[in-house]
């Protein structure tokens, strides 16, 4: 007996054991190494056993085990105890495959293995279990049976009686499968007579799917043979829908495109530009990356319409060109749209091109007519953006603008900006307005600040020549700006220098007392026009307080002071502003809860309530909130309005709510949002609102039927007097899943 110690003298018993008691002439040789705690020769039956780590190296084969014995005659290992046997260039691609066992035999004359009890297989990134395991190189052939179980990357696992895999192509299959596909979060259960993977596509014989329960199913579609092209397409050969024992539908030959793993199927729906549609893509592949989708549709209110998009790409995969065209039955026509793109990227630089027209009768001739060009360029030191648009909307309205840019890094610190835009708008009514602005900038940054000076600057109807500013960028509680501008009034008529100061703090929750926690946020901002004397100044901060686990306050002071007249927004800042604000939420108990917001005028020395709430929720499902507006310019109450939302115990899910205008005397708004069930199997929703002035607008009216494993949808548009039906097929419920599912 040896131990690992004398591993020396192990090595030349085995050597001289091979030397003196050779086995028949097969021309193999011995096998480059045999290992283990204790290695002993059984000189009768010319034979070594090993245990203990052991481990055999011969060629592409690997193997360890806790035990082994070694025929030398028949060229035969057999091993026992947690196996793991690796095979170096397995298959066509070269790829390792690992095998565990309790017990594998190798016949190293014929490179033949067997494996039992426990088996697990590993083909790169396929899994496979099994109870038995046939492995011959020469064939080029790997058989597992028994409660066989194949795992392919993140799919979902594939079960069988047995697994032939082909090592010359790469390729297995599966007799008698059984699987599931998810898509879309609805499990569709798959089974059949053969499943054949490879690594352009997966074939299935004889299949049959459904979302039903798998042994005895409300529905299923019946395929004769299913060719899955790996991120491409599905094509489905003498497929046949059957709705219990009945055939409802057949079809020879259907293809459906798969893009990003999941089926690209017809999609239907309803808008009020297209009405009811269904719209369908078909993909297809050009040279190298390249890629085109074609689209076939179908609109009730346009008809048939169809289109184009191709992406193209280089040599390294960078998307690099795309272009679209698509158009629905007669262009330019009433009730139709045609639309193009082309967009193009290379390097730093990119451009679009696109235009529409969209003609709808029902909304005006003319709808929309419109057409774009945007190009940027991001060199190393420079970016320039150039884009131009025009449209003509509802008969003569037409809109135009232009704009070209360009930022420029002088050095890491400084950089320069120009800019100018030009925009004519002219309305339907007549009314032309024609806007032009030029604008140069020029931005020093350092850490925690900017500083800028700007030639051109409109800002709400006012123009800025030049403008100074310097503000803050750091992470600090305290943050401020500061600028300066020479500012013209839209009219021209009034000009004036213009100065705004700002100052902002705000700091973290932080408890002052058991249960009491203080924040605050509070801000400064002054301006001051020219020689005019008028100013302005406001000063405010807030202050959030947890008096106790039932009762928080939030309050806010605003301090303002306003003199002179501002000749630029041509009004009057006279007085001062004293309002000091506090919002007060009161829990009652755990149903209900009341909402206060008082102001007081410091000035006037008067309350004056904003807003008032109560919150309430009636056990267990529904929750309700009334409240009031109050509103100061009236000097009144303005508003009541109230709401009782539903949760989804309750059977009814949705809320009801309405809102009255006390000044008119009317209903202001109105609107009910409402689901809930009809009966055991139906349920129903229900879309309509009101506003002051207009009619009810019943917007939808939604029956749903549950049958099981699919729902049938029925919608009613009233507006548009139109139906609309589907069926929506789903998973059964556990609570509604059969015993023997």
């Amino acid at each position: 007996m040896f131990r690992r110690g004398r591993a020396a003298l192990a090595a030349c018993l085995l050597a001289a054991a091979l030397a003196f008691r050779p086995g028949p002439a097969h021309g193999s040789g011995p096998p480059e190494s045999l290992q283990a705690d204790t290695i002993r020769y059984e000189e009768k039956d010319n034979r070594l056993t090993a245990a203990g780590n052991v481990l055999f190296v011969d060629g592409d084969y690997r193997l360890t085990a806790a035990a082994a014995s070694y025929d030398i005659d028949g060229e035969t290992l057999r091993a026992n105890g947690a196996v793991v046997f690796t095979v170096a260039a397995f298959n066509a691609k070269g790829e390792t495959a690992v095998l565990q066992a309790e017990n594998i035999t190798f016949d190293r004359d014929h490179e033949k293995a067997r494996a039992e009890n426990g088996v697990v297989l590993t083909i790169g990134g396929t899994v496979v279990t099994g109870q038995t395991l046939e492995y011959d190189r020469a064939a080029g052939r790997l058989t597992v049976n028994g409660a066989v179980a194949v795992r392919r990357d993140a799919d979902s696992p594939v079960h069988g009686d047995s697994l032939v895999y082909d090592t010359a192509l790469s390729r297995g299959t599966i007799a008698n499968f059984a699987t599931a596909v998810v898509s879309e979060g609805v499990e569709y259960a798959t089974a059949g007579k053969a499943l054949t993977f490879g690594d352009d596509k997966t074939e299935m014989s004889a299949a049959v799917v459904t979302t039903c329960d798998r042994l005895r199913p409300h529905y299923t579609l019946r395929v004769g043979k299913v060719e899955h092209y790996h991120d491409k397409k599905l094509v489905l050969s003498d497929s046949q829908y059957w709705q219990g024992d009945k055939k409802l539908l057949a079809a020879k030959k259907t293809v459906v495109a798969i893009r990003d793993g999941e089926p690209v199927l017809p999609v239907t729906g309803y808008n009020d530009q297209d009405g009811w549609y269904i719209r369908t893509r078909e993909y297809y592949d050009l040279a190298g990356k390249d890629y085109g989708v074609v689209y076939a549709d179908y609109m009730a209110w346009r008809g048939l319409g169809v289109g184009v998009r191709e992406f193209r790409h280089d040599k390294a995969g960078v998307l690099r060109n795309e272009y679209s065209l698509y158009a629905s039955r007669k262009p330019w026509a009433a009730n139709q749209i045609v639309q193009g793109e082309w967009r193009s990227a290379g390097g730093s630089r990119s451009q679009l091109i696109s235009f529409r027209s969209e003609e709808n009768d029902w909304r005006g001739a003319g709808d929309l007519l419109s057409a774009n060009w945007y190009l940027m360029d991001a060199g190393k030191t420079a970016k320039t953006v150039a884009e131009a648009s025009a449209s003509r909307q509802i008969g003569s309205a037409t809109f135009t603008s232009i704009r070209l840019g360009q930022t420029i890094g002088l050095d890491k610190e400084v950089r320069g900006f120009w800019d100018y835009s030009a925009t004519r708008n002219l309305a339907w009514s007549g009314y032309k307005y024609t806007d032009r602005t030029f604008d140069t900038r020029l931005e020093w940054t350092k850490p925690g600040y900017v500083a800028a000076i700007s030639t051109q600057e409109k800002k709400n109807g006012i123009d800025y020549t030049p403008k100074l500013a310097y503000y803050t960028t750091r992470s600090s509680p305290w943050q401020f700006a500061v600028a300066t501008a020479h500012a013209t009034s839209a009219d021209k008529s009034a000009t004036l220098q213009q100065t705004d100061l700002k100052t902002y703090y705000r700091t973290k929750p932080r408890k002052i007392a058991p249960g009491t926690f203080v924040s605050t946020v509070s801000t400064a901002s002054y301006s001051s026009f020219g020689a005019t004397g008028a100013s302005d100044l406001l000063l405010k901060t807030n202050l959030l307080k947890n008096i106790s686990e039932k009762i928080y306050i939030n309050t806010s002071l605003s301090l303002g002071q306003g003199r002179g007249y501002n000749p630029l927004f041509k009004t009057a800042a006279v007085g001062a502003t004293r309002q000091f604000d506090v919002e007060t939420d009161y829990i009652l108990d755990e149903y209900h809860r009341v909402n206060l917001i008082v102001g007081y005028d410091l000035a006037r020395r008067r309350y004056r309530p904003l807003l008032l709430s109560l919150e309430g929720r009636a056990y267990p499902f529904w929750n309700w909130n009334l409240y009031s507006e109050y509103q100061p310019s009236q000097s009144g109450w303005n508003t009541v309005g109230a709401m009782l939302a539903f949760d989804p115990g309750s059977g009814v899910t949705g809320y009801i709510r309405t809102e009255y205008d006390l000044a008119i005397g009317a209903l202001r708004e109105a609107s009910i949002r409402l689901e809930g069930l009809l009966a055991k199997k139906w349920s129903c929703s229900v879309k309509t609102d009101y506003y002051s002035g207009g009619a009810i607008n019943l917007s939808e009216i939604q029956f749903v039927k549950d049958n099981h494993c699919q729902d049938l949808v029925v919608s009613y548009y009233p507006r548009q007097k139109m139906f609309f039906c589907q069926i929506r097929l789903k998973n059964p419920s556990r609570s509604e899943a059969k015993p023997d599912a």
